[in-house]
């Protein structure tokens, strides 16, 4: 067989290749935005349920929006620098 007809089957065999690859992606697409469709059908579900009341999550909200005084915020903070580096570098000596 001449070099140019070994090339020419070998690139004809390469498009078909890549033409099953092009297939097969779609298909994939295809399957993940059905996944993703029920995903999200799932998700308006649940958000229809409302598992969780809106007066508790306002009462949560609240009180998350109370806060810290900044002494606690400071020693959190410090104490939290100090145990990394601690678990990190060790106590000298």
């Amino acid at each position: 067989m001449p070099p140019e007809e070994v090339m020419t089957a070998l690139i004809n065999a390469m498009q078909e290749d890549i033409k099953e690859l092009k297939d097969q992606i779609r298909d994939m697409r295809k399957e993940n935005s059905e996944n993703i469709r029920r995903l999200h059908l799932r998700f308006d579900d649940l958000a229809q349920r409302d598992p969780v009341s809106r007066r508790d999550c306002e009462q949560c909200r609240r009180e998350c929006q109370k806060g810290y005084p900044a002494w606690v915020t400071v020693l959190f903070s410090v104490s939290v620098g100090l145990a990394v580096f601690v678990l990190t570098k060790g106590v000298p000596g």
